[in-house]
């Protein structure tokens, strides 16, 4: 019989690494809500610093920009950015809940071949 720390590390190593290239997929799209949710307020922040004259801080940030964001262009932008937020955090949860699903059956049916093994020991008389 293998000892429980052995079991433990077998047990975190499969939640962990079990369909791997999936939690990967849900880490990148988490990733990308986070990065376009914050590109949303700086676009609306370049919208309001149009009508105030205030500096760009697009071009303070990337001073090889050669265009000048116009309003409009900053409100549309703000906007798309918002929209793939968004869309990316609801296939953040979906992927999230369906790979839940995945690892919650396969935990169930390690548990149950784990108390046949245990069943066919006790019936044969091995404890």
């Amino acid at each position: 019989m293998s000892r429980p720390s052995s079991m433990a590390k077998n047990l975190l190593f499969e939640v962990f690494f079990y369909r791997w290239p999936h939690r990967g997929l849900i880490l990148f799209f988490s990733f990308s809500t986070a990065f376009f949710g914050l590109l949303a307020p700086f676009f609306q922040k370049e919208f309001i610093d149009s009508f105030t004259g205030a500096p760009s801080d697009l071009h303070r940030l990337w001073p090889a920009l050669t265009f000048e964001l116009t309003p409009t262009t900053a409100l549309i932008l703000s906007f798309l950015c918002l929209l793939v937020s968004l869309a990316s955090n609801a296939l953040t949860n979906y992927f999230g809940a369906k790979e839940s699903i995945v690892m919650q059956r396969r935990l169930a049916q390690r548990i149950y071949d784990h108390v046949l093994k245990l069943r066919a020991d006790s019936l044969s008389g091995k404890s």
